[in-house]
């Protein structure tokens, strides 16, 4: 697994520190290294959420591309899923080869940078903000009903991650905020510890000022640092929340599916967990 995150981190995709971990217990079938004389030389992530898998991680070494290493690796990531909706999240220039597999577009990503310091300078402005932050109710990810937070994230996942979710909130390099309104969860957010800086993901919220205020809160959480936030086309109130604290775009995806759109809740998602994992 280490593996895995050092040539996502090679490619530039900045993973987080303590994703080995978190990822491999999703799934411990689903990822697959190619050897070349007992070395590895390429790699592929296909996890699998009962009838819903997403693909990652695909990275063959520059020296051994176009040796047939990438394909063969597609193929067995295909093979793992088969009979899933499959998702994956694909730079613009290989959507046309993913269309070949089935692959359908449905939306872009992007992925955001900015500043803490700029952003938590910027909150000093927005009295309604921090005022409503002190009446609402904003705790720690690992204090509550872990299965209520299942049945939440579920509303906003293809699949059951459950696994996945208790390493992901338990990390010690991760910080996990939930909002409450009596009973009910409203709003949920992690921000991890990457290679470069942090990453918020995810970032669900009932409406833009929960967004908002779990951003807030979740840099509040760390020193002064980057940030990064992957965010999608299909919610452009997230686009205005990164627009309102000065985060600028690095680069872009492709969200693609083999099946239909899943149908989870795209308006609350202001944040992405992983291009990697979904």
């Amino acid at each position: 697994m280490q593996y895995f995150v050092e040539m996502a981190a090679k490619e530039g995709w900045n993973p987080g520190l303590d994703d080995a971990s978190s990822f491999y217990k999703t799934d411990p079938t689903g990822f697959f290294i190619a050897l070349s004389e007992s070395m590895p030389v390429g790699c592929i992530s296909a996890v699998k959420y009962g009838t819903f898998g997403f693909i990652g991680f695909y990275i063959v070494n520059p020296e051994y591309r176009g040796k047939g290493i990438g394909i063969n690796l597609w193929s067995r990531a295909l093979q793992h899923l088969n009979g899933c909706n499959i998702g994956l999240d694909g730079v613009p220039q290989q959507e046309a080869n993913y269309r070949k597999s089935g692959f359908i577009a449905e939306h872009r990503n992007f992925r955001m940078k900015g500043s803490s310091e700029t952003i938590l300078s910027l909150t000093k402005n927005k009295s309604h903000i921090l005022l409503a932050s002190r009446l609402q109710t904003y705790v720690d990810a690992n204090t509550i009903n872990f299965d209520d937070l299942t049945v939440y994230d579920r509303n906003h996942f293809p699949g059951n991650r459950a696994t996945f979710l208790k390493a992901w909130i338990s990390s010690p390099l991760s910080h996990s905020i939930v909002h409450t309104e009596g009973k009910m969860i409203k709003g949920f957010g992690t921000i991890r510890k990457c290679t470069d800086g942090w990453k918020i993901g995810p970032l669900y919220a009932e409406n833009p000022l929960i967004a908002e205020i779990l951003f807030i809160k979740l840099i509040s959480k760390i020193d002064k640092s980057e940030i990064y936030i992957d965010i999608s086309s299909e919610n452009i109130d997230a686009q205005l929340l990164c627009k309102r604290y000065s985060l600028t775009q690095t680069f872009e995806t492709i969200r693609m599916y083999t099946a239909k759109k899943p149908d989870i809740q795209w308006d609350d998602i202001y944040g992405i967990t992983t291009f990697e994992l979904g």
